[in-house]
């Protein structure tokens, strides 16, 4: 009986073992199937090239479709380097007697890769808004503003297909006497997450001309707006 037992116990114990290095394979292969996260941050420059009139009531100024685009020039996330950026949104802002100013933004975001012209990531913004909005070159007193907050990718073209993103994002922006609007620089950065290994496919001829205008506003910024307070 003992020795039944011995020898059931080894059929067991050799059983195990050889199921051993399957079972471990196939946890292995399951962590293979999940998508990566990966980090990345990136840097551009911005402009603001529509800049709505507020509806201003006493000291709260709303603002209803302000555009601002640039470049992302650099960034670790390869795909998203060159891109070219588009936003669109809408503040209130509260707005001190010597043009201080805080607030709160949300919005909409489109990056057009520059290399691969059909791939797009879109998304949506929110943010905090600081800085001043005295307009009064008389005085030497110009614009100012710092801003940041998350965003998330909420859907993609081409190389940007079921991947999804998101993270943080800054910007300073001045008043550049020449445009007549703010403009600074951008960082953007966060996590992306490809749900495949998409190769990009091959690049259509750059046009670098195609995105890399003067940037000039369409709508510059309403040099009338401090005095209409």
């Amino acid at each position: 009986m003992k020795r039944r037992f011995l020898f059931i116990g080894l059929v067991l114990v050799v059983l195990l073992a050889a199921l051993m290095p399957s079972a471990a394979l196939a946890k292995d292969e399951r962590n293979l199937s999940k998508p990566a996260v990966t980090d990345f941050s990136g840097l551009g420059q911005v402009y603001v090239t529509a800049m709505p009139d507020p509806l201003i009531q006493g000291d709260i100024w709303r603002f209803s479709g302000e555009i601002a685009e640039g470049l992302l020039a650099q960034c670790s996330w390869d795909l998203l380097a060159n891109s070219y950026f588009w936003s669109t949104h809408d503040s209130v802002v509260k707005v001190g007697p010597d043009g201080s100013a805080a607030g709160w933004m949300t919005g909409t975001f489109t990056l057009t890769s520059l290399v691969y012209p059909d791939s797009v990531l879109q998304g949506t913004f929110n943010g905090r808004i600081s800085g001043n909005l005295a307009l009064v070159p008389e005085l030497g007193l110009f614009p100012y503003v710092s801003d940041s907050g998350s965003w998330y990718s909420t859907g993609g073209t081409g190389v940007f297909a079921g991947t999804k993103a998101w993270g943080r994002w800054s910007a300073s922006l001045n008043f550049d006497l020449s445009l007549m609007t703010l403009t600074g620089p951008l960082n953007w950065e966060g996590k992306y997450l490809a749900t495949n290994a998409v190769k990009p496919p091959p690049g259509k001829p750059f046009n670098p001309w195609k995105y890399s205008h003067s940037f000039k506003p369409v709508k510059p910024w309403n040099t009338n707006i401090w005095n209409r307070r």
